[in-house]
C-alpha cells in the first residue's frame, strides 16, 4: 500500500504486530478529536473554558477515547509478562523495560511540552515566569498531583500523567500472572475491576480523577483482555462476535459515568476480543487507513489539543449554515486534514525514529566518536 511505502506504521520492537490493536486506536484517537472539536466549536475555540454545552453527560462522556486508550495500554504492557509467566517466553528485564519507555516516550512529550510552551509565551498568552512552572512540573509528569487540574501547557498531558504512573506499577501488577489457575486469575481481575471502578466512580475529587487511582480499573481491563486474547484471541473468525460487538460498541458512548466506570471496562475488553475474532471486525480493524492513522496517535494526541484551538479561533468567521452542526461539519473539514498532516510530519521525523530501541546507541556513538561507552539496549 501507498501509506507503507512512506512507512507509516510503527516499529515493533518486541512480539508480532497485531493490525487490529492499531484500529483499536484509531478509534480511540478520533473520539478524543470528536469531543475536543464539538467543544473547541462550541466554547468559541477555548477548550477549556466552561460552556453551556458542557453538561455533566458530556463531561463524563469527555474521557471515552481516553478509556480506550487505557485499556489498550494495559494490553500491551501486559503481553511480554504474561508470555513470559503464561509462556515460558523469557522473562522481562526491568532495567530495559524502563529505559525502553524512557526513550520511545519522552523526546516527543518533552518536545511538545517546549513547543507548546514557547508558543503561549511568544503569542502572549501567557507569562513566561507564570507558565514556567507548569512546565516543569508537566515535564515531570506531576502536573496532576502538584496543581490537581490539567496541564496549563498542554491539557491533554493530564492522562499521559497517569499513564506514566501506571508505567511504573506495571511490573507490580502483572504478578496477577503468577497464578496458574486462569480461572482464578481473571476472576480475580473481574473483581478488582468492578470493585475499583465503583469506588473511583464515587468522587470527582482531582486527586483521585487525574491519577492512576481514577482509572485502574481500564489498565486491569487491558490486563484481562490479554490473558483472554493469549487463549481465545487467535481463533477462528465468527459473525457472533461481530454481532455482540455491534451491540457493545454504543455502549461505550451511551453508558453514564456512574454505570460506565463500573461496567464499561468490561464491556471494552469483550469489543477488543471481537475486533481479533470477528470476521467483519477483524477485517475493519486491520484495514491500512485505520491502523496507519491509529498507529500515529501518539503524536496526534499530543498536537490536535493546540492546533484545533488555533485552527477554529482563526476560521471563526467561515460559516456555511446558520445551524450549530453545520458550522461544526465545516470545522471538521477544515482542521482534520490540517491536524493530520502536521501529526504525520512530526511522526515521521521524530516519534518513529523513537521507536527504534537502538537510537540512543546510535545517537551516542556519534556523539562520542571511537570513544563512545556502548549503552545498554531497551526492549
Amino acid at each position: 500500500m501507498a501509506c507503507d511505502v512512506i512507512a507509516l506504521r510503527r516499529i515493533i520492537t518486541r512480539g508480532a504486530y497485531l493490525p487490529q490493536i492499531d484500529g483499536l486506536r484509531f478509534v480511540a484517537i478520533a473520539s478524543v478529536y470528536l469531543f475536543h472539536l464539538h467543544a473547541a466549536v462550541a466554547g468559541g475555540g477555548i477548550i477549556a473554558s466552561p460552556t453551556r454545552w458542557q453538561s455533566p453527560r458530556m463531561i463524563a462522556l469527555s474521557t471515552r477515547g481516553v478509556d480506550l486508550f487505557f485499556v489498550i495500554s494495559g494490553f500491551v504492557l501486559a503481553m511480554p509478562f504474561a508470555l513470559s509467566r503464561l509462556r515460558g517466553q523469557p522473562s522481562v528485564r526491568l532495567t530495559c523495560y524502563f529505559l525502553r519507555r524512557l526513550t520511545r516516550l519522552e523526546p516527543p512529550y518533552i518536545l511538545n511540552l517546549v513547543l507548546c510552551f514557547t508558543v503561549f509565551v511568544m503569542t502572549g498568552a501567557r507569562a513566561m515566569p507564570m507558565l514556567f512552572p507548569h512546565l516543569v512540573a508537566s515535564a515531570l509528569y506531576a502536573h496532576n498531583l502538584i496543581y490537581q487540574r490539567i496541564s496549563d501547557v498542554n491539557g491533554v498531558a493530564w492522562s499521559l500523567e497517569v499513564e506514566a504512573q501506571f508505567y511504573v506499577a506495571v511490573p507490580a501488577l502483572a504478578a496477577v500472572f503468577r497464578m496458574r489457575n486462569s480461572k482464578h486469575r481473571r476472576a480475580l481481575l473481574v473483581v478488582m475491576i468492578v470493585v475499583l471502578g465503583w469506588a473511583s466512580a464515587l468522587t470527582m475529587e482531582a486527586a483521585v480523577r487525574l491519577t492512576i487511582i481514577g482509572y485502574l480499573n481500564f489498565f486491569l481491563a487491558g490486563f484481562l483482555a490479554c490473558d483472554l486474547y493469549l487463549e481465545y484471541g487467535t481463533g477462528t473468525h465468527s459473525l457472533k462476535w461481530d454481532a455482540l460487538a455491534l451491540v457493545l460498541w454504543p455502549l461505550v458512548w451511551v453508558l453514564d459515568r456512574a454505570v460506565g466506570h463500573v461496567f464499561l471496562p468490561l464491556v471494552i475488553v469483550a469489543l477488543y476480543l471481537a475486533a481479533f475474532r470477528g470476521t467483519v471486525c477483524s477485517a475493519i480493524f486491520s484495514q491500512g487507513l485505520l491502523t496507519n492513522i491509529g498507529g500515529m496517535c501518539y503524536s496526534i494526541y499530543l498536537y490536535h489539543y493546540i492546533l484545533l484551538t488555533a485552527i477554529v479561533k482563526a476560521t471563526k468567521g467561515l460559516s456555511i449554515g446558520s445551524g450549530f452542526w453545520s458550522y461544526l461539519a465545516l470545522q471538521g473539514a477544515i482542521t482534520a486534514p490540517i491536524i493530520l498532516a502536521v501529526c504525520t510530519a512530526f511522526f515521521l521525523l521524530i516519534e518513529r525514529p523513537c521507536m527504534d530501541r537502538q537510537w540512543p546507541a546510535r545517537v551516542w556513538c556519534v556523539l562520542a566518536g571511537p570513544w563512545g561507552v556502548p549503552v545498554q539496549q531497551a526492549d
